[in-house]
């Protein structure tokens, strides 16, 4: 059992070894994009009855997929071709691939979240890890075309960003380490969130209309489970997993909350509960 004080469902019909990198939702349909190990193509992955069975859709050559977002039942997927950071959609389940227009090859994305009527893409401007800056891309045309939107120079780079409400939520790393940031009025003022548990490490975080999950390592290596019911503002305990378990992502759709983690044995899992 992954959890201490919560009953997660361990996620079946991944292959073994398989490594999940995001998920997106539509409805009680879920995608997943990630990999086989040891690395090698990506691999598309959906699940019909909100996450507990999947099945593969397609491979999805000569690119790294990352975060997959699902719009208007347009699926967008952020990746790298080996030579630039791209982004690319499909209308049709995965069978074609077209690749979005003004999307900078320098933009290394970390997470895609859909906040009202535009999708916004969080990472960092970098020239491969040099000269890197915290940053958003923002679409207002579900994807086609996206326009950069800065961020506070502290932000040095962005690792997951989340909506509740009408708030947006990002964490990262900036010039004094790891951070958790929120802002209820479209960027013009941020506010570093309270987190209430000492960490060492935040792997990712989510949100709901109501609450904002985060997930994160403390110093003694236990992962946790970390909740919001304030915008992002402050963070509390919600639960711990037990011994051994690596989190490497959080997702919430479908009505569950999902993490993507390792096991004790280092093995790949996908794991998921009610939200």
């Amino acid at each position: 059992m992954p959890a201490k004080s919560q009953d997660w469902t361990l996620a079946d019909g991944f292959p073994d070894g398989f490594v999940v990198y995001s998920l997106g939702f539509d409805g009680q349909l879920v995608y997943a994009t990630g990999y086989s190990m040891p690395p090698s193509f990506s691999t598309l992955f959906a699940s019909k009855n909100a996450g507990k069975d999947w099945e593969e859709v397609c491979s999805i050559p000569d690119v790294s997929a990352g975060s997959i977002l699902v719009s208007e039942k347009r699926l967008v997927v952020a990746g790298y071709s080996g030579e630039e950071y791209v982004l690319f959609y499909s209308d049709d389940k995965g069978k074609e691939w077209t690749l979005a227009s003004g999307y900078l090859g320098s933009f290394l994305t970390s997470s895609l979240i859909k906040s009202g009527a535009n999708l916004i893409a969080a990472g960092a401007m970098t020239d491969h890890g040099r000269n890197s800056y915290g940053a958003l891309l923002v679409s207002s045309d579900n994807g086609d075309t996206w326009k950069e939107k800065r961020l506070p120079e502290e932000f040095t780079t962005v690792t997951s960003a989340a909506v509740s409400g009408n708030a947006l939520i990002l964490s990262g790393y900036g010039s004094e380490g790891f951070f958790v940031a929120c802002t209820p009025d479209d960027g013009q003022t941020w506010e570093m969130s309270d987190i209430k548990v000492p960490l060492v490490f935040i792997a990712g975080i989510c949100g709901t209309p109501d609450a904002v999950y985060l997930v994160g390592r403390k110093n003694d290596g236990t992962s946790v489970v970390l909740v919001s019911k304030d915008g992002g503002a402050s963070f509390s305990l919600e639960s711990s997993l037990s011994e051994g378990i690596f989190v490497r992502g959080v997702f919430a759709g479908s009505g569950r909350l999902f993490l993507t983690a390792f096991d004790s044995d280092q093995r790949p899992i996908v794991v998921y509960r009610s939200l």
